[in-house]
């Protein structure tokens, strides 16, 4: 069996900003009601090369899948023309352990997600508002 592996390309293809905003969002209320599994990250600092590097793993219950991320930022790598971050997503069945896909995302899906920022903003909007700015939440 061929195991799929989809670039940036792809992913942004079959992405849109609605879809993770609502992936977040049920992410969001899974957890708060309990219903997800979430460890501690794993966090290595390379102080030589001004890089570190995240593992973080979550599940959700009664979902057939769980993900591992992994997401590094090496912070002098623009000299080099290289980008600063970069990442990857591990799609694992939650019945057998098989990594069904891999989401190479070069660190789009964390940025994606973090920008999940404008939740917050959006649940405390006044639903009269013509203007809004936020500031700090991904990209």
């Amino acid at each position: 069996m061929t195991l799929p592996v989809f670039d940036t390309a792809a992913i942004k293809h079959a992405t849109t900003p609605k879809l993770v905003f609502t992936a977040v969002h049920d992410a969001l209320i899974a957890h708060a009601h309990g219903r997800t599994t979430v460890p501690p990250p794993l966090h290595l600092q390379f102080p030589d090369a001004d890089g570190d590097c995240h593992v973080k793993a979550s599940g959700v219950a009664d979902t057939p899948d769980f993900t591992v991320k992994i997401a590094t930022g090496f912070y002098r790598n623009p000299t080099a023309g290289l980008p600063t971050n970069h990442g990857l997503v591990c799609i694992v069945s939650a019945q057998t352990g098989q990594i069904r896909a891999i989401l190479d995302d070069q660190g789009m899906l964390t940025a994606w997600r973090t920008a999940a920022g404008t939740l917050a903003t959006h649940a405390m909007a006044r639903s009269d508002t013509a203007t809004l700015a936020v500031f700090g939440t991904g990209e």
